[in-house]
Parts: structure tokens; sequence; C-alpha cells
């Protein structure tokens, strides 16, 4: 595997943080994510971001831990050691078809990798994976411990990220940007219909870099693949999520969504934990600003497509 080319930046995601970055397709990773792409036919991008303290050099473990992930095919090893920590048992939410696939070949050809984060100043490795099962629920992280390849939902991922807010891009002058830009209806009256959200809405990159150049908000790389449908008892998302809708309620442009994460296949989701996710809809665009995981990142333009 080739090691990618990596530049400075100020930002890893939504943090102010010094480091050097690179962008990957899942195809460049032997083995890992080949199912994924053959039954979906979807080579999704990912970053690699490496925290360093001075991004002009790398430290001796940054060094060798880069060597070892990309020169020396050590990525897919990483993965695929991590996930066998998943036993036969733990596939058993898959298809027969599928079951007998992954005992054969491992779980690592049907994960996709999201991003990479290796900090030297920490000396951690984070390995943030998606896929098409209910794993994705919680979250898929493969995380170097103690000097072995573990596997973990998302939560090694979020503490590490929590680790930061103080340095999350978002500072009061941006946030009152948005709220000048989208400025909320007060007063406490709403109004039922929402059929303007209603329809086919796909991702725009050049609207989303005109809306985040106006907030002073870093760019951020989106798949112009993605879209959401949403009628008036759900929302498709491009991936295979689909939530529930139990009540709209509309201020002005922004709309007041309560749904809940539902598939078919598992009936008990008609009982998960509902969520609330606000929508400023203007009839072309459309912006998300809450429902945390279930939803798209905040400054993101969708545009009306259907």
């Amino acid at each position: 595997m080739k090691t990618p080319a990596f530049t400075p930046s100020k930002y890893l995601g939504e943090f102010k943080l010094p480091c050097l970055v690179a962008e990957m397709k899942n195809s460049d990773v032997p083995e890992v994510g080949t199912k994924y792409v053959a039954d979906f036919g979807e080579d999704n991008v990912f970053t690699v971001y490496l925290r360093v303290k001075d991004t002009e050099t790398m430290s001796p473990w940054m060094r060798e831990k880069v060597e070892e992930l990309f020169k020396r095919d050590g990525l897919t090893h990483a993965i695929a050691t991590g996930l066998k920590e998943l036993d036969a048992d733990g596939y058993d939410f898959l298809p027969e078809n599928e079951h007998k696939f992954v005992q054969t070949h491992g779980y690592h050809p049907c994960v996709f990798i999201k991003e990479i984060i290796l900090d030297e100043i920490k000396e951690k490795v984070l390995i943030s994976l998606g896929d098409i099962s209910v794993l994705s629920e919680h979250g898929i992280t493969i995380h170097l411990k103690a000097g072995r390849w573990r596997f973990a939902d998302g939560d090694p991922f979020s503490r590490y990220l929590s680790g930061f807010e103080k340095y999350r891009f978002k500072s009061d002058i941006q946030n009152q940007k948005w709220n000048e830009m989208f400025p909320k209806e007060t007063g406490g009256h709403f109004e039922k219909d929402c059929s303007v959200i209603f329809g086919r809405w796909g991702c725009d990159q050049f609207e989303t870099d005109l809306l985040r150049k106006d907030l002073g908000w870093p760019k951020t790389k989106i798949d112009p693949r993605d879209y959401l449908i949403i009628t008036k008892t759900k929302i498709d998302w491009r991936y295979p999520s689909i939530f529930k809708i139990m009540s709209l309620k509309r201020a002005g442009n922004w709309i007041i969504l309560e749904g809940a994460f539902w598939n078919p296949d598992y009936p008990n989701y008609h009982d998960s934990p509902r969520f609330e996710m606000l929508c400023w809809c203007d009839g072309r665009r459309l912006l998300l600003e809450g429902g945390e995981e279930y939803r798209p990142p905040l400054g993101v333009v969708y545009l009306k497509t259907g």
C-alpha cells in the first residue's frame, strides 16, 4: 500500500488543532471493504489525521506508526485483527449466507473506513469503521491498546474527541453568525404544515462551501451521492437507515422533527429512544441542526432534487 501525501492543516475535523491530513479511498487498503464495495458500488473516501506537535516534523513514534500502517500494509492487519474480537456468535445478526462468508473470510471485507486518527502527543491510534449492520448504530472503533489492536464501539473515539471541546471551531462569534443567518422564530407559535421539507434532497458541495465560508467555518468534504427522502412518516437516508417520524411542527423556516431509529427487519426498534432534529428549509435548501449521531454534519447544504 502506498503512503498517502500528507499536508499541513489547522483543523483536525471540527477542532482547531494543528495536524497533517490526507485522503484515501477504501480501495487503497488491501482486503478491507472489498465486499462492501462490490455489493454497493461505493468506494468511500476517508480522512487520515496525524496530530503532531510540529507540522514540519514527525516524532519517531509517529514515523514508526505511519510506516507500519501504510508502507507495511499494517492497516489491513490492524482492522482484521481487531474485528476478530467479534467471535462467531457476534455475527448472528447477519443473514446465513453472509454469516458463512464472515466465518471464512473475516469481517473486514464487509466494513468501510470512515476516519483514522494518529496522535503522537497522546500516542493513540483510532480507526473509525462503518458497516451496513446494526453495529454501526453504536459505532465501530479499532484502537491500539497495550500494543494490541482491539475492537470497541464508538466510545473510544467519542471520548478522545470530547477532550478537545474547547478547540471546536464553532466559537461564540461563529455561532452568532449562524443564528443571524438562520434566526429562530420566537413566541411559541407553531404550524402543522411541514410539506416544504417533503421530497428528495441531495448534498451539494458548492452550496456547502459557500455557506461555510460565510460562517467562517473550515471546508468539509461531502459525498455528493448522499441524499435524504422525507415524507410525512419517515426519513430515508442514503445509508441503510430509516428514521420513523413521530411528530412535525413548523415555526417560520424552522421545523422540529421528533423521530426514532427504525428498521423493518428489527421490529423492536419501534420502541427505540426518540430523538429531536431541527431542520431549516426555505423550499430550495435544507439544513439540519440537531439529531446527534442520527444526522449528517452541521453546515451541510441539501438541495431539493425531486
